[in-house]
């Protein structure tokens, strides 16, 4: 039906008060229609929005509660060597690292390892034991997130401390405490080397193994830096070495990753 007005309110212009509702159906849209508005595009019910080709956002993008981003990733290899690590003290700090900046507020890390050492005497009982603690912490270390499982040598589900003098250090979250006695009757200084691995290890949790994540206290732009202690008995690893007297030529590299992932909603 033809709209009609009085010459009075003659107008090129449609209003919309002249379209009736669901009047124009999408067929009767032109193909590469163009859409600018200061508005909001929304659809109702379970209506969907598909976009063929690539979309460009220049303002922040919500996302639903349920979705959990990996927001940076920071990854290096370590070439320090140390010789004759003993740490059933307090343990050997073999990384002090600048991780940057935290990308977002109260994000959840995750920490992957390949960490690479000697038994430096295999014919000593105790040398074989490995201890491991890892943590990112702020610049003053008044704030600390710590990878690895925690135990604090209570009852219960928890163990006794094989490294007990490195609980302070570690603050009972530990990637490694064990008991590795030797591995054979061989001489001193032994050529050999072991990989300890650990892979996208979640930090601070302390209820159990099957606690979920937990966030981080870091503020956003606070810089952190990653520590990483080693320990063992009667000064039994050489980190990133296949053996003592060879220290300078049998060196290996250990591998760090760190991953920041922002929880979006609770």
């Amino acid at each position: 039906m033809a709209i009609r007005r009085p010459p009075t309110t003659f107008s090129d212009t449609i209003s919309t008060t002249d379209i009736a509702d669901d009047a124009i159906s999408g067929d009767k849209l032109a193909n590469d229609i163009a859409i600018s508005t200061t508005g909001n595009i929304a659809t109702t019910g379970s209506g969907t929005l598909t976009v063929a080709g690539a979309s460009t956002f220049t303002g922040d993008v919500t996302l639903p509660s349920k979705y959990v981003v990996c927001t940076k990733i920071f990854n290096f290899w370590d070439h320090g060597v140390h010789a004759g690590i003993v740490g059933n003290n307090t343990g050997v700090t073999e990384v002090s690292t600048s991780e940057g900046n935290a990308t977002f507020a109260n994000s959840i890390y995750t920490f992957t390892c390949n960490v690479r050492y000697n038994i430096e005497d295999a014919s000593l009982t105790d040398r074989g034991d490995f201890a491991m603690g890892a943590w990112l912490q702020n610049a003053d270390g008044s704030k600390k997130y710590r990878f690895g499982y925690y135990n604090d040598g209570s009852s219960g589900t928890n163990w006794v401390i094989r490294h007990g003098s490195m609980t302070s250090v570690v603050g009972n979250y530990w990637l490694a405490d064990t008991d590795g006695g030797k591995i054979g009757t061989s001489s001193a200084y032994d050529w050999n080397l072991f990989d300890f691995s650990a892979t996208e290890v979640s930090g601070n949790r302390s209820t159990g193994e099957t606690q979920g994540n937990v966030a981080s206290t870091f503020s956003a732009s606070e810089a952190l830096t990653l520590k990483v202690v080693l320990g063992s008995h009667n000064a039994g690893i050489n980190y990133n070495s296949s053996n003592t007297t060879g220290i300078t030529n049998s060196r290996s590299l250990s591998f760090y990753c760190i991953k920041e992932y922002t929880q979006v909603g609770s």
